[in-house]
């Protein structure tokens, strides 16, 4: 279902609607002391002017004086507590979106992350929300609020001079179309500049996860080329957006406001010619005052509208992602048990339409199986522990799981019974604990060492001066890959899953570290079906059964033995890992 901007802005509006109530309060509260000013200055002005000399009435004067005073005191301090208030709605709303964004993005599907880079979903996650505060900010401060007082300003007009009215409502239709026109221009603008910035954010995470294959292939002047021709065209379109907002915005409403000045200036030149009683001092600085505050806020609200549709096209852009479409996943437990046989039927895949990955596969795994999984690189074979995992769904046929379609179940239930160990192990930061743990309830400290011992990590953890609660930094870059690996391992075990998935978990060991990895693989398999993709033949050569895969087809399947007599893609494998051994 497509989301609707406006009414999730209006969502979130109201996630923190107390705190717009009252800053909307005080704001007409702090206009109405703002508006009342001039028209103490006006009486003070008239008192002071009055013909003869001597006959000030003191009493009055310093009285206005003390009001004019008062009412600035309480302009300034409920003006600075409407904003101080809307500020804080406003941040509050951004953690709330970017809460929600967040949440969105760990449910995505995989094939999401296929077609988007991560440059482009972090910024739409941590950059575009902060642009939607100003939405916040903006509209309440630079166009309600300004909306409220030249309301304000009308209504004085009408009590005091009515006929006043004219020059001030005339130059309103054109003010109008131009705001009209100006929004539409500034918007689409608006939408540009996001663009270049999610660009130039996925740019620069791209060349930061790669930066040692940049510069493997001496390719830093090619990459920074390409990174200052998006700069410079994300800076041409962000300054052709400013000088929208500065001639636009100002130029055509100061002109409008000194035309006005020059007409209310002759109204007031007729009348005193003529010896009406309004045309005194006094009531040209009240209407100067509010012809000047009347422009200048209708100045600030288009000088905000750039502001305005940066803050909306960042709106748009943050909550397209919330129209993704996401697979099952039903959060409450169901109580599937995933015990039982693991079959692929007649299983068709492709990640791109047209380009298949895996053909007409069919293999059945029994309960407390272990199976290897190898081929040639490009085979197929993480693709079908993608499926498994149902981080993608297949073209045709279906896998079960003790005879239950693994599509129809939550993804909940799916996979708090499984775990995988890859090839290069991640590690969060926090502590060992927590990357064991992951924070899962009901694993305790207890569990996390006992892990940690059965998978042959115990032995580099207890020489550490905090044990499990010793900090990991980011990506865990302080460890070893087979220190990293083992944690790895435990994190798997502590989780106790029904089904164990080995994606290359040995490719990148040393023949030292394989031994203490090899006997952990040993552990964490014991009562699960597992399935183990290999690089290293040795760490499957005693699976209950092995399928090779070539491309995207089972060529081959047996035990160890009976594959190496077929002479075929296995033994060539398994040969050529007796040389590389040798060598």
């Amino acid at each position: 279902m497509k989301t609707n901007m406006k009414k999730t802005m209006l969502h979130y509006l109201m996630k923190v609607k107390y705190y717009i109530l009252i800053g909307t309060i005080l704001m007409p509260l702090s206009i109405y002391f703002k508006i009342q000013s001039p028209i103490v200055v006006g009486r003070i002005l008239n008192e002071l002017l009055k013909e003869g000399v001597g006959i000030v009435n003191y009493p009055e004067f310093w009285k206005d004086v003390k009001l004019f005073l008062y009412y600035l005191l309480l302009f300034a301090v409920l003006k600075f507590a409407s904003e101080l208030i809307l500020a804080y709605g406003a941040n509050k709303s951004i953690v709330y979106i970017q809460n929600d964004l967040f949440k969105k993005v760990l449910r995505f599907p995989v094939s999401y992350f296929d077609k988007e880079p991560a440059g482009k979903i972090s910024s739409r996650v941590g950059n575009d929300p902060s642009q939607i505060k100003d939405f916040f900010e903006t509209a309440i401060s630079y166009i309600i609020v300004p909306s409220l007082t030249i309301l304000a300003i009308l209504y004085k007009i009408v009590v005091l001079e009515p006929r006043l009215l004219i020059p001030l409502i005339l130059p309103m239709p054109i003010l109008a179309i131009g705001n009209y026109i100006y929004a539409k221009i500034m918007r689409d603008a608006s939408f540009k500049v996001r663009q270049y910035v999610s660009e130039i954010n996925s740019t620069f995470n791209e060349t930061i996860g790669t930066i040692d294959v940049i510069r493997s292939f001496n390719g830093k002047d090619k990459k920074k080329k390409e990174f200052d021709n998006l700069n410079e065209s994300a800076f041409k379109e962000d300054r052709r957006l400013s000088m929208l907002a500065a001639y636009l915005g100002f130029n055509f409403s100061e002109t409008m406001k000194n035309l006005t000045l020059s007409l209310v200036i002759i109204y007031f030149g007729i009348g005193t010619l003529r010896g009406e009683d309004f045309a005194n001092v006094g009531m040209i600085y009240i209407f100067i005052n509010y012809t000047t505050q009347f422009f200048d806020n209708i100045n600030n609200t288009m000088m905000s509208i750039g502001t305005f549709q940066r803050s909306m096209a960042a709106a748009e852009h943050a909550f397209s992602m919330f129209n993704v479409d996401l697979p099952l996943e039903d959060l409450t437990d169901n109580g599937v048990d995933l015990a039982g046989d693991v079959e692929f039927k007649d299983v068709d895949f492709s990640y791109v339409e047209g380009e298949q990955v895996l053909h007409n596969l069919s293999v059945k795994v029994g309960e407390g199986q272990s199976v290897g999984i190898v081929g040639r690189t490009g085979a197929g074979k993480s693709s079908l522990m993608n499926l498994l995992f149902r981080f993608y769904d297949p073209d045709r046929g279906e896998i079960t799981i003790g005879g239950n379609d693994i599509c129809k179940m939550s993804l909940r239930d799916l996979r708090k019974n499984m775990s995988i160990v890859i090839q290069d192990p991640f590690l969060f930061m926090g502590t060992i604990e927590t990357n064991v743990s992951l924070n899962t309830p009901g694993i305790d400290a207890n569990m996390v060492e006992d892990a940690l011992i059965k998978v042959g990590a115990s032995d580099f953890v207890s020489k550490l001066e905090n044990g499990i609660r010793t900090t990991v930094t980011e990506k865990g870059m302080t460890y070893s890959l087979g220190e990293r690996q083992l944690i790895s391992f435990a994190r798997a075990l502590v989780h106790n899953p029904k089904i164990l998935v080995l994606d290359e978990a040995t490719a990148s060991i040393d023949s030292e570290t394989e031994s203490l990895i090899q006997n952990a693989i040993k552990t964490i398999q014991e009562g699960r079906t597992t399935f183990i993709i290999a690089h290293r033949l040795s760490t499957i050569m005693n699976c209950d059964k092995i399928i090779v895969l070539d491309k995207g087809r089972i060529v081959e399947e047996g035990k160890h033995e009976e594959l190496l007599k077929l002479n075929g893609i296995y033994n060539e494998m398994w040969l050529k890992s007796l040389e590389e051994k040798c060598s």
